[in-house]
């Protein structure tokens, strides 16, 4: 390869001749590629929650990385070695666990956001119920399994959290013999002391909707001890009631010997009940609070029976009192929040998607405080976002990118997302921006506005921004992926600063990009892949294919050309979906390395998951190996493929001044995780004795040759941008990069060897 370096070099010498570089360049970049001999680097991550962030108000969100919340669900639990419970989370529409700590603050406590013991949780599904069914002071876990209720006994000691599979499937006694307990995914039971005997008994939705079964526990009938789990189907219509199709349509006083209970006169759309069963009133009863997954209210079920017999009298639709619940499908949970020591009411949407966009996901955790006793409540309306107000939460779906706007030499966050509901069945999409108010050590964000540029006004949903010199004047541009109700385009917004200057986007679209294949769900990555100096794509699209778009056309005029339908020779996975690709140089290598998100259905829990390629090239006969362990797993101590929200996108930027670019995950879930790179550095040499990375970059490149040498950097037009250098041999020289803009350059380094080009991409 080296008579192309000494080409390179002779094309340098024709610069003074007035000769354009960048024309002479394509042919050998086309031809060059992504050449390296370089050994391929492990990728590693770790997942960080240490960079402050400061909302608009000037309060410091003390969970700002947590992921963000649709569907919570809450349960308290012991996860380290103190007296006080926890607080874990699952998030039915993102499948993922989330674990707070209750930290000490003043003369009380509060959440802090503690990834760590996430690992340690078993796969869930749907929903997750912790009841402590053996009194040995522990909770254990009640989850969904195909068909039925899988159980997790705690054992946890020592501070360490750890179960034990009691059950893969709970079974009940029913007329016709032992069959399984069946509870729906959609659903979500009651696992209680029903009866007052001292066991923990179930009360779950009937599959359809109308009815509720009683399943009684005989442990404590059978022998004389609460601690087992021996089921009896009891009742078909425990509280002798039935609803309907019709929202707010309840019979009283039913006959529970009917062995057809399910209105089969009519039709049933869809089913799904959530249940929570507590005394509203201090009688000893217990009320049951219903919900059915297509109405609105959470319903209040009076209990006028008795403990052998439940008997439900009357409801209300406008429950709680001081702010009745007014979103879809609502499932309530009862635990001390607010560390009183009376348990408090929380209720979130218990749905997994957002059908009909009905749902206002940043504002979806309503609370409401106990002002009495645990058997006698007084609920009174706190916050409509619990937890959601101390984390970056902007509603579901997140779209990241990184980039100097104020050309204050650190990296600013841009965050896009799926939208607002504007009441009409729509979602209206906005930029955040979270200006970095700190340094390029020590990043601080506090949000300077929500709606960049005024985009609401596109009325569009899920823009994602991405930031690069489009049109090649050296000034960093917007491009951002808009959709309407008729189709999906990429918009430019060209930057009016010049190089290095705070940008100035302009007010109007400069540039509309139509691609006809091109749907919401795509996520896209732009990179100069042939070395031709326009921007070519790969696109990932929502059932796991990763294609690649060759720019056969000019960034004024593009023309993207199918190359690959599988890019890196990835086969189509029916389990990995909704792929969103990101090519930048993880390991400092300076070679490009493309990273994967995924939505994986491969087994439970239904997660995110990373795949990284490292040395990748548009070579389509070539195999990339993927690294699949690539975050760090602080319980094993380790790196593993930990849970990640589902619907993850990737962005990149160093956002401590080590040379690596840090993992900035936007999620399903409304928020964003930040992931540290820990990749051993620039471990890799190429056989010409240099080594330049990490590339692409943002802030600053790093250059190791092996010999004492001259360096000195073009672009592509030829002009010189930097004064040649005097570097020592295996001495790493940092180049700054800030006041360049995206695109590509070229290296030009000369020791007792000769002369040699390199091509380094500045990425915003």
């Amino acid at each position: 390869m080296d008579r192309f370096y000494i080409l390179v070099f002779s094309l340098f010498n024709k610069i003074s001749g007035g000769v354009n570089l960048y024309t002479l360049l394509i042919p050998v970049f086309l031809f060059l590629g992504f050449y390296s001999t370089a050994i391929s680097q492990t990728i590693r991550f770790q997942q960080d929650t240490s960079i402050p962030v400061v909302n608009s108000d000037s309060d410091t969100l003390l969970n700002a990385w947590s992921g963000g919340l649709n569907s919570p669900q809450y349960n308290r639990l012991k996860l380290n070695n103190d007296q006080i419970e926890d607080l874990v989370v699952f998030d039915r529409a993102t499948y993922k666990v989330y674990t707070f700590i209750a930290e000490p603050h003043g003369n009380s406590y509060r959440w802090k956001y503690a990834p760590y013991y996430e690992t340690q949780f078993p796969s869930i599904r749907y929903w997750m119920l912790l009841v402590d069914y053996d009194h040995d002071g522990q909770r254990d876990l009640f989850t969904y399994t195909d068909f039925g209720v899988q159980v997790f006994r705690n054992i946890s000691s020592n501070g360490q959290l750890n179960w034990t599979l009691v059950t893969d499937l709970l079974m009940t006694e029913s007329s016709s013999g032992e069959i399984n307990l069946s509870v729906l995914g959609t659903d979500i039971p009651v696992i209680l002391d029903i009866d007052n005997d001292g066991d923990v008994d179930l009360i779950a939705g009937d599959g359809v909707g109308h009815v509720v079964y009683y399943y009684q526990n005989q442990s404590m009938e059978r022998t004389g001890s609460p601690n087992s789990l021996d089921f009896k189907t009891i009742s078909r219509c425990w509280g002798a009631f039935q609803s309907t199709e019709v929202c707010g349509q309840f019979t009283f006083g039913i006959n529970c010997g009917d062995e057809d209970l399910r209105f089969s006169g009519q039709k049933v759309e869809h089913a799904g009940t959530a249940l929570l069963a507590l005394d509203l009133n201090n009688d000893g009863l217990k009320e049951l609070l219903f919900s059915a997954v297509s109405c609105y209210p959470l319903y209040q079920l009076n209990n006028t029976g008795t403990l052998q017999k439940a008997q439900m009298s009357s409801f209300t639709s406008a429950f709680p009192a001081s702010r009745p619940i007014s979103f879809l499908f609502p499932a309530a949970f009862y635990e001390d929040l607010n560390f009183d020591g009376v348990k408090d009411l929380i209720v979130a949407p218990n749905v997994e998607f957002n059908d009909g966009n009905l749902q206002n996901f940043n504002h979806s955790s309503w609370r409401y405080t106990n002002t009495s006793t645990d058997s006698n409540p007084n609920f009174v309306f706190s916050e409509d976002n619990f937890l959601q107000n101390t984390m970056i939460d902007l509603g579901e779906m997140t779209f990241p990118a990184l980039t100097d706007y104020d050309a204050d030499g650190d990296l600013d966050l841009f965050i896009g997302n799926a939208g607002t509901p504007n009441g009409n069945g729509k979602l209206f999409s906005s930029i955040y921006l979270y200006e970095n108010i700190g340094t390029k050590a020590q990043a601080i964000f506090q949000l300077k506005t929500a709606d960049y540029q005024t985009l609401s006004s596109l009325k569009s949903s899920n823009l994602k921004p991405f930031f690069l010199d489009w049109n090649q004047d050296g000034a960093v541009d917007l491009l951002l992926m808009n959709t309407t109700s008729t189709q999906t385009t990429f918009n430019i917004y060209f930057n009016q600063a010049t190089a290095g200057q705070p940008y100035q986007l302009s007010s109007e679209i400069s540039q509309v990009i139509s691609f006809s294949s091109l749907q919401s769900t795509h996520v896209p990555c732009f990179y100069d892949f042939d070395g031709d100096g326009d921007w070519d794509m790969l696109l990932g699209k929502s059932l796991g294919e990763l294609e690649y778009y060759q720019n056969t056309g000019s960034n004024s005029s593009p023309v993207f050309t199918i190359k690959n339908f599988a890019f890196a020779q990835q086969p189509l996975d029916v389990f990995d979906r909704s792929e969103a690709p990101l090519v930048t140089d993880w390991d400092g290598d300076g070679k490009p390395d493309l990273l994967s998100a995924y939505r994986n259905l491969s087994a439970a829990p239904y997660g995110g998951r990373i795949v990284a390629y490292s040395g990748i090239s548009t070579n389509d006969d070539t195999t990339f190996t993927p690294q699949l362990n690539t975050i760090f797993n602080q319980f094993l101590n380790e790196y593993d493929t930990i849970p990640l929200p589902s619907y993850i996108t990737p962005a990149a930027g160093d956002l401590n001044d080590d040379g690596l670019p840090e993992l900035v995950l936007g999620t399903g879930g409304g928020g964003i995780l930040i992931l540290k790179n820990t990749s051993n550095k620039g471990d890799g040499k190429a056989d010409d004795g240099i080594r330049l990375g990490p590339n692409p970059t943002s802030n600053i490149i790093y250059l190791t040759t092996e010999k004492d040498s001259e360096v000195s950097v073009y672009s592509l037009l030829g002009k010189q941008l930097m004064d040649k250098k005097k570097t020592q041999a295996n001495v790493e020289l940092p180049i700054s990069v800030n006041l360049w803009a995206a695109g590509m350059y070229v290296l030009k380094i000369t020791n007792s060897d000769g002369t040699k080009a390199r091509k380094m991409i500045v990425a915003r």
